[in-house]
This record gives structure tokens, C-alpha cells and sequence, in this order.
């Protein structure tokens, strides 16, 4: 049995606080953020804007992602945000999404994602039900 390294005794590792100041510029970019209505998703889309990209809200829940848009707006004023409707555990709903930007976008730039959004790219193909499980 391989000798597991131990903790470090210095446990500033754990304590300290991730900051969005190292984000370069974001001008001129476009980020389409899932789950951006609220936690990590928000914080992230948030973040984007301040930089100075167009961040996209892609939210299952449009009340819910039209609230984060307002709650980002107040802490980034003039900030260039957009609000899609997106349901990750639908593969459908993932297309369209996809679908409609590549028509009207193109390419988009920079890309983010969620180790939990979606469990594996196998699941759509292993499954003859339209739909992925979330974790």
C-alpha cells in the first residue's frame, strides 16, 4: 500500500478566499452561463459581466433567472446580460439552446461547466428516453 501524503499542517489552504480579481477582460465575449440564477451559476455570470462580457443566464426557471439578472444588474450597472430558458436534463432543451445560437452567434467563447451539470455525454446516447439524470 502506497503511502498517502499527509494534510499539510498549514491549513491556510482551506481558509483561504477565492477572489474574481485575476479574470482578465472579458470585452467583447459572450458567456453563456447554466444555472445562473442563483449559487455558483449567478457568482459566475456576476463575474463575466463584470469583466465585461455578455453573459447569457441560461436558467431552468425564467422567474427565477429574471431575478438574478435584476440582483446582477444592481451590483454590475450597465452590465450586457441576456436571459434563455435552459433545462439541462433535457437534451432537447440543451439542443435548441445550442441550436439557436449557433444560427444567430456562431462561435462562443469562453466556456465554463459544472462538474454536477451533466453527469456524461454517454448518457444521451446509452438512453432511448429523451433525457439525461442529474446528479
Amino acid at each position: 500500500m502506497e503511502d498517502v501524503p499527509a494534510v499539510p499542517d498549514d491549513k491556510s489552504i482551506f481558509t483561504e478566499k477565492w477572489t474574481a480579481d485575476p479574470i482578465p477582460d472579458q470585452s467583447g465575449r459572450l458567456a453563456i452561463v447554466a444555472r445562473a440564477n442563483s449559487g455558483l451559476g449567478e457568482v459566475t455570470a456576476r463575474e463575466f459581466a463584470r469583466a465585461g462580457a455578455r453573459a447569457v443566464l441560461a436558467c431552468r426557471n425564467p422567474q427565477k433567472g429574471e431575478a438574478a439578472r435584476r440582483t446582477i444588474e444592481t451590483a454590475v450597472p450597465g452590465a450586457q446580460l441576456e436571459l434563455e430558458e435552459l433545462d439541462l436534463a433535457s437534451p432537447g432543451s440543451v439542443r435548441a439552446l445550442a441550436e439557436r445560437f449557433r444560427a444567430s452567434r456562431g462561435r462562443c467563447r469562453p466556456s465554463t461547466r459544472a462538474a454536477s451539470s451533466i453527469r456524461s455525454s454517454l448518457a444521451a446516447r446509452s438512453s432511448a428516453a429523451p433525457s439525461w439524470e442529474s446528479e
